[in-house]
């Protein structure tokens, strides 16, 4: 019978063996752990059990405070299990310590067998158990195979219902704690100037065995990989805690600049759940932008889809730097073809702060080929927003300006001739031929920056006369853009308006 705790350990009948009653109990001087007992007739020698038989004793029967005090006590052992220092007294020391710590995990995972999972847990934290091996508790965790591979005391309890949510939830505590204390120790050695950091933590398994690392050059490649396994293990089980119980802290987790969750076996939860969002999420902070602009096309199709039209592709698109260049326009074309006008906000957005680094030569050879008409926008924007210079743009846009116009104006004589329009001046005919006319006839005076030779000869075969002024006017030919105001459109008070217009800019050359 032990006094504290109070447990009934061993009973021994010894009338059984003996006629008399025992009358003399003495304790052997040279043999520590052995008794003499001796009645009249007879003499008994009792002996110890040993200490590391009598701990698994104590285990089997769920005695764990009693077997901890009987592992305390291993050093006063002498006769066989005697110490006799230095190494052996280091290697016995070590001995016990290894089997204080398997008795600590034994009693967590009997703990935790209880259903009581918040003290298990608390426990396996602050015995540095692997991670892995507490994970493994829990169903559908762990990959399978991996699973199959860990080794326990007796078969976990298999959680289900309400037990199961409730386990989930003390696992989310720890894996943020474990978590934790991987981010301060890492944050400690980034903070030693490059110095060699040695660690004293060491992980057991709930069987007990202690697995250290070490600091020696030969395992420091060794160490940090099955640092960033065991940070990927953690943060994947988490994610799948959160899918489990609180969807919503899903995207955070992904979010998190250092978060190592794995890619397949996260994909896979994400996928089974349905989180596409988050799928897309995951595949943008691991660089697989291929992998979420095929998502997002194929479910832009499905109605019922969180990721359904086209406004996520443009977001995603506009997020990416000229190194994916490739990737844009080929999953741009789908969005220009069928919803062009914001569709070229993946090449224009102002909030977008690499959007103006794209090479600028090589948007308009694609927006020329996939939709001619978008050259006008995206040409608008880099000479009025972003006061892009380059002659080329200039002239391009004088040229997209003069084809749509020459287009519409046909269109619009025609409605004059057959009486369905008056006739008015450049720039105020109805709808987008007025509002292009207005544009070209303002860039052409404004610019400084496009050819002027050939030009005129091209907008006097449009028939875009009041455009050919500007332009003469601009290279000083005024006398032919003043005879196109009187003679060929007819309207003096144009001609006086320019004339005073020159006049206004004050160059000497103007008031001849």
């Amino acid at each position: 019978m032990t006094v504290e705790p109070k447990v009934d350990i061993q009973r021994i009948d010894l009338t059984a063996l003996s006629a008399n009653k025992i009358k003399l109990i003495v304790k052997c001087i040279n043999r520590r752990g052995h008794l003499l007992l001796a009645s009249n007739n007879d003499v008994f020698c009792m002996i110890r059990v040993p200490h590391e038989q009598q701990i698994y004793q104590l285990m089997s029967e769920h005695h764990f405070e009693l077997a901890l005090q009987v592992a305390n006590m291993w050093t006063e052992e002498t006769g066989d299990d005697v110490v006799t220092g230095g190494e052996d007294n280091a290697s016995e020391s070590t001995k016990k310590e290894q089997m204080m710590l398997k008795i600590k995990n034994m009693h967590a995972f009997d703990l935790f067998c209880k259903k009581q999972y918040k003290e298990a847990l608390v426990l396996f934290l602050k015995l540095e158990t692997d991670p892995s091996q507490v994970i493994g508790l829990f169903p559908d965790l762990l990959p399978e195979d991996f699973r199959n591979k860990l080794e326990y005391p007796s078969k976990p309890p298999q959680l289900l219902g309400a037990d199961l949510e409730t386990g989930l939830f003390c696992l989310i505590d720890y894996l943020l704690e474990v978590r934790r204390n991987l981010a301060n120790a890492a944050a400690a050695a980034n903070g030693q100037n490059g110095a060699t950091i040695s660690s004293s933590a060491s992980s057991t398994s709930i069987g007990g065995n202690s697995a250290a690392e070490t600091d020696s050059p030969s395992t420091a490649a060794a160490s940090a990989k099955a640092k960033y396994q065991l940070k990927s293990i953690i943060d994947t089980t988490l994610l799948k805690c959160y899918l489990q119980t609180n969807d919503a802290l899903v995207a955070p987790l992904l979010r998190l600049p250092d978060n190592k969750c794995h890619l397949e076996e996260v994909e896979k939860a994400l996928k089974k759940h349905h989180k596409y969002n988050e799928l897309i999420i995951l595949y943008q902070n691991k660089g697989l932008h291929k992998n979420a602009l095929d998502l997002l096309h194929k479910q832009s199709r499905k109605k019922d889809s969180p990721l359904a039209g086209y406004k996520r592709t443009v977001q995603y698109l506009q997020h990416l730097n000229a190194e994916h260049l490739d990737l844009i326009f080929e999953y741009s074309e789908w969005v220009l073809k069928n919803h062009p006008e914001d569709g070229i906000k993946i090449f224009t957005d102002d909030a977008v702060v690499d959007m103006e680094l794209l090479p600028r030569e090589e948007v308009v050879a694609f927006l020329q080929r996939i939709n001619d008409d978008l050259l006008i926008p995206y040409l608008e924007h880099l000479i009025f927003v972003w006061n892009d210079t380059t002659p080329a743009f200039h002239n391009t846009l004088i040229h997209k300006y003069r084809e749509r116009v020459r287009m519409l104006l046909t269109d619009h004589k025609n409605s004059v001739a057959a009486g369905e329009t008056e006739a008015v001046g450049a720039g105020e005919e109805p709808g987008e031929l007025g509002e292009l006319r207005q544009n070209l006839l303002k860039f052409l005076d404004d610019s400084d920056h496009y050819s002027t030779e050939t030009l005129p000869t091209y907008l006097l075969n449009d028939g875009l006369f009041e455009e050919r002024a500007v332009v003469m006017g601009k290279i000083g030919n005024h006398k032919e853009a003043l005879v196109i105001y009187v003679h060929m459109l007819h309207d003096t008070q144009r001609a006086e308006q320019y004339c005073q217009r020159m006049y206004d800019k004050g160059l000497p050359e103007n008031k001849d």
